[in-house]
């Protein structure tokens, strides 16, 4: 995901690396780095995931 929203230019992205993880994250780890990671998918997705086009292309419906 990182890759293609970068590649398309229209919402910044940033990689964030925590220390002592690589890619499992998600399956578990620190848990202040687990609450960090959701707290920023959160926000990103509250600021841009809400947009019903991206890069021309209808993404989702309307609620």
């Amino acid at each position: 995901m990182f890759a293609t929203v970068r590649q398309a230019g229209e919402a910044p992205v940033e990689l964030i690396r925590y220390p002592r993880k690589g890619h499992a994250l998600s399956r578990g780890g620190e848990p202040k780095h687990i609450i960090d990671r959701l707290e920023r998918i959160v926000a990103w997705f509250d600021r841009y995931g809400k947009q019903t086009v991206f890069n021309g292309v209808p993404m989702c419906r309307p609620l």
